[in-house]
């Protein structure tokens, strides 16, 4: 007779990852008053996922649901300074599926962290990303994908000549 394994116990929160307390306790839903992303049953995959994100009260949040909303474009107003912050002290954490989803996710949405969190943005815009080439080497999608968000995001943070 096998002995049943344990489950698996759940993945750290990203504010545990951060090392920071969550800003509210309540779910992006309830903080927003918003149930449009919450999914009725039938919705694709990544809706259903969106709308468990959506839901989920902010200390128990993921990485990988962060990134998941980040890239959405969705609850920045609460995610934005610390997805930045992990970013910055993490560029490489692997939320969940390879090495610095998190932080293109947090590239993807630029313009919303430089709304919402302008300083940790400039910061990330900032950033020395020469691990990409290495980590990136054998995914040439990957890597012009992460070329192009890096120069999005710095170009909107060079200053503007008058």
């Amino acid at each position: 007779m096998t002995p049943e394994r344990a489950p698996d116990p759940p993945p750290p929160s990203l504010f545990d990852v951060l090392g920071e307390p969550a800003p509210a306790t309540q779910s992006l839903a309830a903080l927003t008053q918003d149930n449009t992303p919450l999914a009725p049953p039938g919705h694709s995959r990544l809706t259903q996922l969106v709308a468990e994100a959506w839901s989920t009260p902010l200390p128990s949040l993921t990485c990988a649901q962060a990134r998941l909303l980040t890239g959405q474009r969705l609850g920045l107003a609460w995610l934005a300074g610390p997805v930045a912050r992990l970013a910055l002290s993490q560029p490489d954490l692997r939320a969940e599926h390879y090495p610095g989803d998190l932080t293109l996710a947090a590239l993807w949405a630029f313009a919303d962290l430089l709304e919402h969190a302008p300083r940790e943005a400039w910061a990330l815009a900032d950033l020395d990303f020469a691990w990409m080439a290495q980590a990136y080497a054998n995914d040439d999608e990957l890597s012009s994908h992460a070329a192009g968000l890096i120069a999005a995001a710095r170009a909107l943070t060079e200053p503007v000549l008058a």
